[in-house]
């Protein structure tokens, strides 16, 4: 009897795991759909609208067919190179004016091309990788976290000198960990590291949060981990709630694709996609640990589009960026 038992468990976990492979690889061929499919076959003006739909603002001038993804925006530089002309031509042809109150995407691909951030006085996120990953490299503890601080000021996180994080990276240079610190960070957060447990990112030695997701994601040389704060995770909790909508049996947001949203800096409502049949919860109400198992998660679906579409993982999380600033406009 026991042996038996145990082979049914064992049949079970891999019955269980199977199926947590299959969701992921459906909810991937659902984002690689909304890379790249062009707008008249996703979103034609003359269909009705669906419940709760992604803007439900009027549609921006010029428009042939409806975007893909778009929101109001402010008068914040942040948004000066979209109204610039942004980094692609936009497959829509909209009105330039337009662009000076709304952004727009036909696509995941276009919202990519179409990121728009403050250009930082302390570098470019690239060159504070760079420097980074060199210092670490060295075991230049000094210099390391000189740039972690650089790479908060370049997110606009953490701007208060006594902040949380800014004590971790003053607390591990001064105990000469910090290096070790990142790279058990980066080990932990790859897709391919083992399911995440209560010892890891306790938010004491290892804290997982809008300011160090930054810092993480710097540190790792392979590129695989995404910068998962409030804004990245909006996003995935939006295309996650789209993806259930289309599945034949809608189903509770299963753990496998379990992100969290974070609010914006004075209007929460623009970050929360969360309908009474999907609920997803802020990111402020979670734990460390709880925030790092959802990056891990990102992290897995970033190299599974990659394996399937090229995709790179810095271009899908610029989408996200883009796409999360405003997901209930």
């Amino acid at each position: 009897m026991q042996r038996f038992e145990v082979d049914c468990n064992v049949r079970r976990h891999a019955n269980s795991w199977e199926r947590i492979l299959n969701l992921l690889d459906d909810f991937v061929d659902f984002l690689a759909k909304q890379w790249s499919e062009s707008p008249d076959s996703l979103h034609p003006l003359d269909i009705p609208d669906i419940e709760r739909m992604i803007a439900p603002v009027g549609v921006p001038t010029g428009c042939t067919y409806r975007p893909w993804h778009w929101y109001p925006i402010t008068s914040h530089a942040c948004w000066k190179a979209w109204k610039t002309g942004g980094q692609g031509t936009c497959s829509l042809e909209l009105q330039r004016s337009a662009r000076d109150s709304t952004w727009w995407c036909a696509s995941l691909e276009e919202a990519s091309q179409h990121y728009s951030w403050t250009r930082s006085p302390h570098g470019t996120f690239v060159s504070l990788s760079a420097e980074l990953r060199v210092a670490m490299k060295a075991s230049n503890v000094q210099v390391a976290a000189s740039v972690c601080h650089r790479i908060l000021d370049w997110g606009g996180v953490a701007r208060r000198a006594d902040n949380a994080s800014r004590h971790w990276i003053n607390d591990q240079e001064s105990a000469g960990s910090l290096i070790r610190a990142l790279g058990c960070a980066v080990s932990h957060l790859q897709p391919q590291a083992a399911r995440l447990s209560r010892f890891d990112f306790n938010g004491i030695d290892l804290p997982m949060n809008s300011a160090t997701t930054k810092i993480f994601a710097a540190a790792d040389s392979s590129n695989a981990t995404l910068i998962f704060d409030g804004r990245v995770g909006a996003a995935l909790c939006l295309l996650v709630r789209r993806f259930l909508e289309t599945r034949p049996s809608p189903m509770l947001v299963p753990l496998e694709l379990l992100f969290y949203w974070g609010p914006h800096a004075t209007k929460q409502a623009l970050r929360n996609p969360s309908t009474p049949q999907f609920s997803f919860r802020d990111i402020n109400q979670v734990t460390s640990l709880a925030r790092a198992q959802a990056s891990q998660r990102a992290n897995i679906v970033a190299q599974r589009l990659h394996a399937k579409t090229g995709v790179a993982p810095d271009n899908l999380e610029r989408a996200l960026f883009m796409v999360g600033y405003s997901v209930n406009a």
